[in-house]
């Protein structure tokens, strides 16, 4: 994993003979995230279990390892645990505020990062005291076997003798006091009362309890995460049959306005008749009533005065 040290000036004592190289920190895969992750949960759950409540567990936290008040020399393991520390830290652990270094570390290797893994970080942890490293590639495509734990002897790491089977690889930690294995891309943290290297892994396990926290946790992650599925499903089936219902009622009510446009349409249509009905009628009233006006007008004219010597027409009676 990358690290974050910062070059030291060479007049800062012993330790800063053990710099990290600068480096540009790098966002890391997903599978290495998990990897860590997973290890992480199951050490923390594994010794509250215990209880054992001086143990600390934290991963990528800045390891700072040189004495208060010379040039700054940090790491960040993916993994490390310690031991009766001082007082935990928050965000960063200072080995002179706690009195030791952390007794275990992992580093999850990746392509840019397995010789520096193998090479200058394991001497920085040597020097500081650490008690346990271990190196874990999860994709198998730099160490073979994919996990390596070395113990520290005398000022210098010593190989731990694994045990294989297949494509595992177990090894036990004296200092975390378990067996862990590592499996496809993950470490799993076996039982702590296993018999001594004189069968294979399997066999030795038989019978054994195998601590299952982290299987645990993938099963809950798991059946939340379908749940969560089967959740969105349905709130999308809903949200498609509230829409569609939606829809239909838009259209109902579209055919009830047009309805109700073609219903007043048609009494304006009716009224307007009417009115015209009521016009002609009275037009033709009012024709009647002009002829009648022009026939009175003529048998007026065709009446004879007494003066005239004409003898006047009488009018039929009507």
């Amino acid at each position: 994993m990358p690290m974050s040290a910062i070059k030291e000036n060479s007049t800062a004592g012993p330790l800063a003979d053990f710099p990290g190289p600068g480096c540009v920190a790098m966002a890391d895969p997903a599978d290495q995230f998990y990897a860590i992750a997973q290890l992480a949960l199951v050490l923390k759950t594994y010794y509250e279990q215990l209880p054992r409540p001086d143990a600390f567990v934290a991963g990528n936290m800045e390891l700072y390892y040189n004495r208060q008040g010379a040039p700054v020399s940090k790491l960040a393991p993916d993994l490390m645990v310690v031991f009766g520390a001082a007082g935990r830290p928050r965000s960063s652990f200072r080995i002179w505020e706690q009195g030791k270094a952390p007794d275990f570390v992992l580093e999850v290797v990746s392509r840019s990062t397995w010789r520096r893994d193998r090479g200058r970080k394991k001497e920085i942890y040597a020097s500081i005291g650490v008690r346990e490293y271990w190196l874990f590639d999860p994709t198998g495509a730099y160490f073979k076997p994919r996990l390596e734990g070395y113990r520290l002897e005398h000022g210098a790491y010593v190989a731990l003798q694994p045990n294989e089977g297949g494509d595992e690889i177990g090894l036990w930690s004296e200092v975390l006091g378990l067996w862990l294995r590592a499996k496809a891309a993950t470490v799993e943290v076996l039982c702590d009362n296993l018999p001594p290297l004189t069968e294979p892994l399997a066999e030795r396990l038989e019978g054994k309890k195998v601590l299952e926290v982290k299987v645990q946790f993938r099963r809950e992650a798991e059946t939340s995460r379908d749940a969560t599925a089967q959740a969105r499903r349905e709130a999308e089936t809903k949200h498609d049959a509230t829409a569609q219902a939606r829809l239909e009622s838009e259209t109902s009510r579209d055919a009830t306005a047009q309805t109700r446009l073609e219903s007043e349409t048609n009494r304006d249509a009716t009224a307007q008749t009417r009115l015209e009905s009521e016009t002609n009628r009275d037009a033709t009233a009012q024709t009647r009533l002009e002829s009648e006006a022009r026939a009175d007008d003529l048998e007026r004219q065709l009446e004879v005065s007494p003066a005239s010597g004409r003898t006047r027409r009488s009018r039929p009676k009507r």
